[in-house]
């Protein structure tokens, strides 16, 4: 993931205090030996000692320094600035951006593809009337306001791939079998070890960044699941049922009211 500025200069701050500290600890253990041993010597040869103990704090000093220099260098990146598409701030990066980063300001992931950037819809939520940008490769967005999932590019007159027989067999809900009317798939329940799977799931299905999907799945209970998926075809709500249970997720499947073209 593209690296921002001020990412890379808060590590290499964190990196270069704990390096003066650890320097600046040795220079000192040296210095008291080096004491130790000056005020063991006869009174004649302690000037030679004074002088040595001097040299090295310079020296040590500057040993001690170093790191801070280095920071002086980072002061003077200009990196290459992008506007974020959602919320128009600039984000500064090390180089130019090749491949996806989050925002520092919204904390959206901004998407990029074959090192463009990937151009931005806008979509309403159909409950609040409110509109959101998106990234145009998203299937979904969750609405800020009431947690729907919106469809980003609504699938019209697009049959889904059928399932196998084998699977159709499995099936026990006549909805699901005919295609006879859209789900709402609900996640209750989930492991803590799928969390992984889950996130790059509910980046997939509903748009949104890791952040936001932590979120999510932090708000997720038996009594107030997750709307992973809402109004969609019987056969890729039963697809989508089986990705999340492989993972020990508790799924509920509810049927929507069949649309009338």
């Amino acid at each position: 993931m593209a690296k921002l500025v001020s990412e890379l200069k808060e590590e290499e701050y964190t990196a270069a205090v704990v390096s003066v500290v650890k320097r600046a600890v040795v220079l000192g253990v040296l210095l008291i030996i080096g004491r130790m041993i000056r005020d063991g010597l006869p009174v004649s040869e302690r000037r030679t000692a004074d002088e040595a103990l001097l040299a090295l704090l310079i020296l040590g000093t500057f040993v001690v320094l170093i790191p801070a220099l280095y920071l002086l260098r980072l002061s003077r990146i200009k990196g290459s600035q992008v506007v974020c598409p959602y919320c128009e701030e600039v984000n500064v990066l090390v180089e130019p951006p090749m491949e996806d980063f989050i925002c520092e300001h919204c904390k959206r992931t901004i998407y990029y593809q074959d090192g463009h950037m990937v151009p931005i819809t806008v979509v309403a939520c159909p409950k609040c009337n409110i509109d959101y940008k998106v990234a145009s490769i998203v299937d979904h967005y969750i609405c800020d306001r009431c947690g729907l999932s919106i469809q980003v590019h609504p699938k019209k007159g697009k049959e889904p791939e059928p399932l196998p027989d084998s699977v159709l067999v499995r099936v026990q809900s006549p909805a699901v079998r005919l295609g006879a009317s859209n789900q709402t798939v609900l996640m209750r329940s989930y492991p803590p070890s799928a969390e992984p799977q889950l996130i790059a799931i509910l980046r997939r299905e509903m748009g949104v960044n890791d952040e936001q999907a932590k979120m999510l799945l932090q708000t997720t209970s038996v009594t107030t699941p997750l709307i992973v998926a809402f109004d969609i075809p019987a056969l890729e709500a039963e697809s989508l049922r089986r990705e999340l249970e492989s993972l020990g997720v508790q799924v509920t499947v509810r049927d929507e009211a069949p649309s009338h073209v």
